[in-house]
């Protein structure tokens, strides 16, 4: 999944289970003029200990300035869809929403891995 930023300030997006688990935290930061664009891919899916888990990406902190998307859409249309693809409960998917999940726990996260799931 490509994430795109623009204007400066530091973005953190967290990768998410199906029941609210943190498992990766991505912290991209640009500087520069308040024009400056930025883009990364981050996956779609993880492999961890118990084995490969689709994921979701929540934005959690961005500068006011900022506009992120991902994969060309709004962040939050994003991270709606891709919850009710992967199962999260309407709970979850409303505190996704706003950007409250928790931070990842421990050493949960194993390798990343990008593709279909």
């Amino acid at each position: 999944m490509e994430v795109r930023i623009q204007g400066e300030g530091e973005v953190v997006i967290r990768l998410i289970d199906r029941w609210g688990h943190a498992l990766g935290e991505r912290k991209i930061r640009l500087s520069g003029s308040k024009t400056i664009q930025g883009k990364t891919e981050l996956p779609l899916w993880l492999e961890t200990r118990e084995g490969q888990i689709p994921i979701v990406p929540v934005m959690v902190r961005a500068e006011k300035n900022q506009k992120i998307q991902f994969d060309g859409e709004d962040t939050k249309t994003f991270t709606k869809k891709r919850c009710q693809d992967i199962g999260c409960s309407s709970t979850f998917i409303d505190d996704a929403l706003r950007g409250c999940v928790a931070p990842v726990q421990g050493e949960r996260l194993i390798t990343a891995k990008s593709g279909p799931i």
